[in-house]
């Protein structure tokens, strides 16, 4: 979800900068960055964090590819600092096929 997908979502729930801040716990600061997208590529945990504020159901934690495991994995966490989030998810959606193939291959 975009920076300007979730300031469309509170802006809606009619919640301001301040309250989402009290909510998330995150600065309003940081919040406005991210949402007027600012802030190109925020943290994983600043946009949870964001998103539990506005009611947005956690991702399951069991398939969800991390900043931390990209750089378990070697990946220049720079690099990909500057791609696209089509680009982001293209990887996050590839890294999940290529490992449930693996998994399934473990099962054989």
């Amino acid at each position: 979800m975009t920076g300007k997908e979730l300031n469309n979502l509170r802006k809606q729930k009619k919640i301001s900068f301040e309250k989402l801040s009290e909510l998330s716990g995150i600065p309003k600061s940081t919040i406005e960055k991210v949402l007027l997208e600012i802030t190109p590529h925020p943290r994983i945990d600043t946009v949870q964090a964001i998103k539990e504020a506005l009611g947005i159901s956690p991702e399951p934690q069991n398939n969800e590819i991390t900043e931390e495991h990209l750089q378990a994995l070697g990946f220049d966490m720079e690099a990909i600092g500057s791609l696209s989030e089509e680009d982001l998810q293209l990887i996050r959606s590839t890294l999940k096929t290529l490992v449930t193939e693996l998994k399934d291959r473990k099962k054989k």
